[in-house]
Formats: structure tokens, C-alpha cells, sequence
């Protein structure tokens, strides 16, 4: 699938993290990304992502898939409530 075994190491472990963990990860780099603007945000968000697939020799549709999955697989495909809680606090403590 992956031309190098780093690249397979990492997708292997991605699929078997958990939600918990994630979203954890997550809520600290929305933590650490606070205070600059929006626009910041989002177009440093994803360069962080494109420099670490790039890296690891990762696909982006494989990786986003992955995240997708966990982050709406709740019942009847909702939001878990982990990152439910990530959205409440954007919108709280960001003032969105």
C-alpha cells in the first residue's frame, strides 16, 4: 500500500488509536492555536498537516478519512461526544 515501512507503521497505528486519544491530541493544539487570528488557524492547521504527511510519506485522503471516521462515527454517524466537546470549547473559550 505504502512505499516505505515508516509510512505503514504510522497508518497500522492510526488505525488502532483511540478516540480518546485523539481527541485529546487535538483539544491541545486547538489550545496551543487560541489566540491567533482564524485565518491563521485554519491555513496553520493545514500546513502542519502537509509538512507531517509529506514526512511520513502519507496519504492526505487516507489520514483525513481516518479522522473523519472517528470524529463522526456516533450513533446514527453524529459527532462523538469527545470532539463535541472540542466544538464547545471553540465556541466558549474562542468566543466564536
Amino acid at each position: 500500500m505504502y512505499k516505505n515501512k515508516t509510512a505503514e507503521i504510522i497508518y497500522d497505528q492510526m488505525l488502532r488509536t483511540t478516540c480518546k486519544e485523539v481527541s485529546q491530541a487535538s483539544l491541545r493544539v486547538m489550545d496551543s492555536i487560541q489566540g491567533e487570528k482564524v485565518c491563521n488557524q485554519m491555513l496553520g492547521l493545514a500546513a502542519a498537516l502537509i509538512c507531517m504527511l509529506h514526512q511520513y510519506g502519507l496519504n492526505h485522503i487516507d489520514v483525513l478519512g481516518i479522522a473523519d471516521n472517528m470524529v463522526y462515527s456516533g450513533e446514527n454517524n453524529n459527532m462523538k461526544p469527545d470532539f463535541k466537546a472540542i466544538q464547545s470549547f471553540m465556541k466558549n473559550e474562542w468566543e466564536i
